[in-house]
């Protein structure tokens, strides 16, 4: 609503005052079709100094706020944090790249150890086999034959 003296009090579309937390905010125009300016009703900061041609241009100002520390410090903290994540997942990436690698060894060394092992059993069992022929075979040649009993 516009009064007697060129303000416009509680306009929409504004954020709460910056300093205050007001948010009851007026445009007054100073000379007609220049020169808006916008401020807070109960702590009347604001801004006069941009020539706003209209009041949306001068609830755009408002609206535009310079980045306070804290946020800057909240922003900087979320960049570090996404950062470290970032450095994380790529680290994790490439652990388990190596943990896969690594398991396809063991399942190689695993299948070689296992075939070797199979090849050396066959390879006890020839022996076993000869010396079993063998220590037969001398049984048969050192046991005293019926005739050799008699003899």
């Amino acid at each position: 609503m516009i009064d007697l003296n060129g303000v416009t009090n509680n306009v929409p579309g504004c954020l709460p005052c910056p300093f205050c937390g007001g948010t009851e905010i007026h445009i007054q125009i100073f000379s007609e079709g220049v020169d808006h300016a916008i401020a807070c009703s109960a702590c009347f900061m604001g801004r006069s100094s941009g020539n706003f041609y209209s009041d949306a241009e001068a609830v755009v100002a408002w609206n535009t706020r310079a980045e306070s520390s804290e946020n800057a410090k909240l922003r900087g903290e979320r960049d570090a944090a996404r950062e470290e994540r970032d450095q994380f997942d790529q680290w994790n990436r490439e652990t388990n790249a190596k943990l896969r690698s690594a398991e396809k060894c063991l399942e190689a060394a695993g299948s070689l150890l296992s075939e070797r092992m199979m090849q050396e059993r066959a390879c006890c069992f020839v022996v076993y086999q000869i010396w079993l022929d063998a220590k037969a075979a001398y049984d048969t040649a050192t046991t005293p034959t019926k005739a050799d009993k008699n003899g």
